[in-house]
């Protein structure tokens, strides 16, 4: 019976049954029992038939035996280990302490006791009852030892090893102390290798102790914790040879096989062992890590999936799952799985790291930093993946500086691993840095076995440097290892770069069916491309296409990052009611609700509807780090800038162009606002100074009206010779803000005119030299209309108008009224602008009065993100002098077309009707004109330089002698100056231009037959701040 039973202790089955059977066949031997012998004979034979398992024979006999020797406590113990064995507890603890009462220091009733409380989750009684034992009998390491595995259990590892420094002192060549000794200190805390080792060295000095198997089993785990993977797998082999039954060898052999990434060996032990151990969770973790391995993600997850089912508190395996969902794009179930690791183990960094890559697929760039710097805290070293992991953050919010410093810091862990080169290289693009990018992917090369991608991603870098043969070399290596869907992408990028816009249209067909290409990624790529190269329907039909292709399963499943990145697509070529519903349908499928958020306000602010896209935009700021974001805060400043919230707008449109540079449009925001604010001198001041110097020529009715007031004819010899003037002013316009009031705005000015000109006073044309000094001041208020901004100007000014060469005619003060209106596009589609003055002031010199009233209103016609708009509108004008009868009345009405061509072009055509009508004493005339005319304006927006050119062609009606054509060509020059702006939220470095403009205003009278037929006049313009 004992030999059976050291036997079965040491797990082999087949001798421990043999040495049972003997004892049987002894035991069917002996003669007939007595009285006095039966108790004895129904326990041994109750003891056989429990080895045999015959649990319901052996109690009978057992409780026959205690009936017939009720204090025998050999039985009662007996009765109480079966009782124990057959999940019957409680009743075997009535049963051993019964026996205690029999006899109180009984030593197998103590130690019984306190192994069965351990087992029914009672540490402080079984503590209780193993402290007994010691005290009674203090030479035992029994008690030593139980204790050890106790406070193991406990997680109270100093008083663990201290037990079993205790038991090897009194039982120095037990194996299973040792064991114990060595497991205590490898589930520490980082695992005490140094406690480790003293066990391990303990069991190297005695080769009894060293050979057994649970030690070898502890051993190897020691090997493996130290990384001695192959020491470590050749012991697991032995080990499951002398312990094929242990319920933890086989696992420990297949994680060393893991590490030393000999994954089909693993997969053997798991075919090995599984069947005969449904229970083990950690047979399916190994699997799955092997299908993980081999790309069989599905198979995978179905692996980690059946662990859980048999352990479903594993916060090993829900991570296990969550990385395989992440591969398998499915990040909205890969966060669920990574926060259920989490809320089984806070402290669980490669949990951390996993939810950041998961939280990087839905663009949730903030929290995947917030997780990122988690594992990095929790992680006892520092590794490359949360260094990428930040970096894409980074990237996605546009931040590409930060994102090439932790790019760098990746590669400095990783120096070979040629996607972390890719990746900041990728981020050096962005940054148009592309020799340096060049640079990056040239040391990657030869680090793998296909060098492909490197080339293609050179080849766009190449191309940006305007360096074909290069970009032609490159391209030829990335693609002579056969179809490559990113290779293609990125060649057919870098053609269309260059111009071969054939040839890169290949390149994305071919994309398109490469082996293992994602075909809905294509599809966006290609879609992101038509839509920067102006070709708006075939973007739209790209995305349509990707989508189609996932509904019928030609391509992989749409995520919501797809659904996103179809939104961007659409808002950039102006479907954007089309694009909230992408936006709305990524957000329920588990979209990052910022990015969301984020796309849904482009869409409006897009659509005019700016109040809509302030409460989606000011939900956002209440996020952490929301200031860092550059989306939102371009995205800001276009809200602010539709609502006309000026210094707002400029702020975070600088703070845009401090994170990322390159953005050319924002940059030339930035400037346009600048230039329109002005300096901040202080919190409430802002001031903008400017000098111009340019032509004035009279309008051709003026000159017809002259002549008919003095019956002149078309060939009469004293018809007025052509005249100009020339204009110049020096402003300063001036903003005054104050919480909580509409903004004040105005001017202070001197101008002078100096040139002849027809007096609208009297009948007389003469030289002038005359000076405005000009003091300007009104408010400017923004409100909404129907959910447009509007935004008006009203204001007074003074003018002291003084004139060196003819005082008595022009010598004069005046007092103007003066709004002005602006608008957005109402229902977008038209937007108004307008003016109403009134003017008035006694001249100084004479008895004279005068009273001038003017008006205008515009309409423009158009999506206000289309390329092509009408312009109409209306000018009417009435000049009175009181108490002569003298009367000035113009109006001029005219209708064109815009056009924008690309992102540096501009154009417009309009055509003018002119009315004049001027009364003199009895006397009146009717003049009227036809002008077209056209503006060109070019200035690209990566450009200092930008030209301006203009025409018209002036026909009388009836009298043509004046018929004249006026051209102006202008040159600017705009240079960035750095100042600060404080816009409420903080101070910002913000550019500032200096705007110098130079050019040539003409005007010819082809028809005129006198002097002065021709004039050729310099515009100069400078502007500052």
């Amino acid at each position: 019976m004992s030999l059976s039973e050291i036997y079965r202790r040491a797990q082999q089955a087949q001798p421990a049954d043999n040495e049972l059977g003997a004892a049987r066949t002894a035991l069917n031997q002996v003669p007939g029992t007595d009285k006095q012998t039966r108790p004895e004979y129904l326990r041994l034979r109750a003891l056989i038939e429990n080895g045999f398992n015959d649990t319901a024979s052996a109690e009978r006999d057992l409780k026959e035996a205690m009936t017939l020797a009720p204090n025998n406590i050999n039985i009662e113990l007996n009765y109480a280990n079966l009782l124990w064995k057959i999940n019957r507890e409680p009743e075997a603890v009535e049963h051993y302490k019964h026996a205690l009462q029999t006899d109180p220091a009984n030593h197998a009733a103590l130690t019984a006791l306190g192994y069965l409380s351990r087992d029914m989750h009672d540490p402080a009684s079984a503590e209780k009852y193993f402290l007994r034992i010691i005290e009674l009998y203090p030479g035992d390491y029994v008690p030593y030892f139980a204790l050890g595995d106790l406070y193991t259990s406990q997680r109270q590892f100093d008083r663990a090893q201290a037990s079993y420094e205790k038991a090897h002192e009194l039982a120095p060549n037990n194996p299973l102390i040792v064991a114990g000794g060595i497991n205590s200190s490898l589930e520490q805390p980082g695992h005490a290798l140094e406690s480790a080792k003293r066990w391990v060295d303990i069991a190297a000095a005695n080769p009894v102790v060293n050979e057994n198997p649970q030690v070898m089993r502890e051993r190897q785990r020691y090997l493996t914790f130290t990384g001695n993977y192959q020491e470590a797998a050749d012991l697991g082999y032995k080990v499951i040879a002398k312990l094929p039954n242990d319920p933890e060898a086989p696992d420990y052999l297949a994680y060393d096989l893991l590490y030393l990434n000999r994954y089909d060996d693993a997969f053997k032990i798991v075919q090995q062992f599984e069947p005969n151990r449904p229970k083990d969770k950690d047979l399916p973790l190994i699997a799955g890590h092997v299908h993980a391995y081999h790309g069989q993600l599905r198979e995978a997850e179905a692996d980690f999936t059946r662990s859980l089912d048999l352990e479903p508190n594993d916060a090993t395996a829900y991570m296990d799952r969550g990385y395989v969902r992440n591969n398998l794009r499915e990040a909205s179930k890969a966060i669920q799985d990574f926060e259920a690791a989490l809320k089984l183990r806070p402290d669980f960094g490669d949990a951390h790291l996993g939810l950041a890559f998961a939280d990087l697929q839905l663009r949730r760039a903030k929290p995947a930093l917030r997780e990122a710097d988690l594992a990095a805290k929790t992680m006892k070293k520092d590794v490359a993946p949360i260094h990428l992991a930040r970096a894409e953050a980074y990237r996605q919010q546009a931040q590409f500086r930060q994102a090439e410093g932790e790019y760098q810091a990746a590669l400095r862990l990783a120096p070979n691993d040629v996607q972390v080169h890719l990746a900041l290289a990728e981020a050096q693009y962005r940054l148009r840095r592309y020799a340096d990018a060049i640079n990056t992917l040239k040391s990657a090369l030869g680090m793998s076995q296909n060098d492909s991608v490197l080339y293609a991603e050179m080849a766009r870098a190449y191309a940006q440097l305007h360096d074909r043969d290069d970009a032609y070399k490159t391209i030829a290596n990335a693609e002579k290892n056969g179809d490559n869907s990113k290779v293609l992408m990125s060649t057919g990028e870098a053609l269309l770069i260059m111009g071969e816009n054939k040839a890169a249209m290949q390149r994305y067909g071919r994309a398109l069916v490469a082996p293992g290409s994602d075909r809905v990624e294509v599809r966006l790529a290609l879609a992101r491309l038509f839509a920067q190269s102006g070709r708006r329907g075939d973007a739209q039909d790209q995305v349509a296409f990707a989508l189609a292709e996932a509904r019928v399963g030609e391509a992989n499943a749409i995520t919501p990052e797809n659904l996103l990145e179809a939104g961007r697509v659409l808002v950039s070529i102006d479907q954007f009611d089309l694009s909230k519903k992408y936006f709305q349908r990524a957000l329920s499928e588990g979209a990052d609700e910022q990015s969301v958020n984020l796309g849904l306000a482009n869409a409006a602010l897009a659509l005019g509807e700016t109040q809509s896209a302030m409460t989606l935009l000011k939900h956002l700021s209440t996020e952490p780090d929301i200031g860092e974001d550059y989306d939102y805060l371009l995205a800001m400043g276009n809200a602010y800038q539709q609502d006309r919230q000026i210094p707002q707008a400029l702020g975070m449109y600088a703070r845009a162009n401090q994170i990322m540079q390159g953005n050319d449009y924002a940059q030339r925001t930035e400037i346009r606002l600048a230039e329109e604010e002005g300096r901040q001198i202080s919190d409430e001041v802002s001031a903008r100074p400017q000098f111009s110097l340019q032509p004035i020529f009279e309008d051709v009715n003026i000159y017809q009206l002259d002549a008919k007031l003095r019956g002149l004819t078309a060939n009469a010899a004293l018809l007025p010779p052509p005249r100009s003037s020339v204009e110049t002013v020096g402003i300063a316009r001036y903003h005054v803000r104050f919480d909580g009031w509409p903004t004040i705005t105005g001017m202070v000015a001197e101008r002078n005119a100096r040139g002849s000109l027809s007096f609208p006073s009297s009948d007389i044309i003469q030289y002038r030299n005359t000076y405005d000094t000009i003091f300007n001041g009104g408010i400017n208020e923004v409100f909404h209309a129907f959910g447009t901004p509007v935004s008006v100007n009203p204001g007074l000014q003074f003018t002291i108008r003084r004139d060196a060469s003819a005082p008595t005619n022009l010598n004069q003060n005046l007092f103007r009224q003066f709004l002005y209106l602006y608008t957005g596009a109402f229902g977008n589609w038209v937007s108004v602008s307008g003016s109403l003055i009134h003017e008035s002031g006694p001249f100084t010199d004479i008895n004279l009065h005068s009273r001038d009233a003017a008006g205008t209103i515009q309409f423009q016609v158009g999506r206000p993100w289309a390329k092509t708009a009408l312009i109409t509108g209306y000018e009417g004008r009435d000049i009175l002098f009181r108490p002569l009868i003298r009367e000035y009345y113009s109006t001029n009405a005219y209708a064109g077309l815009q056009r924008k061509f690309g992102s540096a072009w501009t154009a417009q055509v309009l055509a003018e009707y002119l009315r004049s009508w001027r009364v003199q004493d009895a006397n009146f005339a009717i003049a009227q004109a036809l002008r077209p005319g056209f503006r060109l304006e070019y200035q690209p927006l990566a450009s200092h330089w930008a030209v301006h050119a203009a025409g018209t062609w002036s026909q009388g009606k009836g009298f043509h002698t004046y018929d004249n054509v006026s051209n102006e060509v202008m040159v600017s020059y705009i240079k960035g100056m750095r100042r600060t702006l404080d816009d409420g939220v903080g101070e910002v470095p913000v550019n500032y231009p200096l705007r110098i403009s130079f050019g040539i205003a003409q005007q010819s009278f082809y028809d005129f037959t006198g002097t002065n037929r021709n004039t050729i006049l310099p515009i100069i313009r400078i502007n500052l701040f």
